[in-house]
């Protein structure tokens, strides 16, 4: 999960959808002894924006056994090396087509470099852990994980549990008077 991810979990304004969402997920995934990632890069953007109480909400999620904290470490910085290798690759495509290389050096991220960099270690990080999915709101996110082979996944894209479906109501017919 990245930081959007971590975000939509504390938002007390989450439409009803996507609480019922994510609260199946996490529990499915304790259920069938899953693992959910969050890179540390996305961490550290989650707790610089919520202070104390992000501290303190990390600390109970860390105590599901479903959650793991993963660095960027020797794995994770080999898979990002490939991502940049590649992005620069494309820039240097670009330039001898007389395409614009700087857009292509992002390969699909959006923002500043330091954002691009960022996505791409959250998904290498993923990609060094296993991850199948990174479920994630940034396109930016969203496109390096396509790229890096990484189903890109949406908060909508987790599947609504039976129990916050609305059910229709069964009427009878009254007799005509």
């Amino acid at each position: 999960m990245d930081t959007n991810f971590l975000v939509a979990l504390v938002d007390p304004k989450l439409s009803a959808d996507s609480r019922a969402r994510i609260d199946a997920f996490l529990a499915d995934m304790e259920k069938k002894k899953g693992q959910i990632v969050v890179p540390m890069p996305a961490l550290a953007e989650f707790l610089a924006g919520a202070d104390q109480a992000g501290l303190e909400y990390m600390d109970k999620l860390e105590r599901r056994a479903c959650i793991e904290v993963a660095p960027f470490d020797r794995r994770s910085a080999t898979e990002c090396a490939l991502l940049d290798a590649a992005a620069l690759g494309r820039a240097a495509q670009a330039l001898a087509e007389g395409k614009d290389a700087q857009a292509a050096k992002k390969d699909g991220g959006v923002g500043s470099r330091q954002k691009v960099k960022v996505d791409r270690q959250i998904v290498a990080i993923a990609k060094a852990c296993g991850a199948r999915a990174i479920i994630s709101g940034d396109e930016g996110v969203r496109a390096c994980a396509l790229r890096a082979g990484v189903q890109p996944w949406t908060i909508l894209d987790l599947p609504l549990p039976d129990s916050a479906r609305q059910s229709k109501l069964q009427f009878e017919a009254r007799p005509s008077a």
